[in-house]
């Protein structure tokens, strides 16, 4: 089922995952879609699709939690932060 993301979200939200899907990134939905009620605002990705920018068990980017550094840095300046809900699962939210 595909969902349209532009009815659910506030405008930031969507040219969030505009940006995050034009690097490859799995925008499942919003935090609320994932929960399936009313939640705090942000988006649900799956991290399991693109270990290059989302590890949740590497090493070497303890730093940032299991994020890309480049890709945490870029959130940051942003106003945002990643949160892991699972191994498999990463939301992110305007901070």
């Amino acid at each position: 089922m595909k969902i349209d993301l532009r009815k659910t979200k506030k405008e930031p939200l969507v040219r969030l995952e505009s940006y995050l899907k034009s690097k490859g990134i799995n925008v499942c939905g919003t935090i609320s879609q994932f929960y399936g009620h009313e939640a705090c605002e942000g988006l649900w990705i799956s991290a399991e699709d693109t270990p290059n920018y989302f590890n949740y068990y590497n090493e070497n980017w303890l730093d940032t939690f299991g994020v890309n550094p480049k890709l945490s840095a870029w959130a940051e300046r942003k106003g945002y932060y990643f949160e892991w809900n699972d191994a498999g699962t990463i939301f992110i939210f305007e901070g």
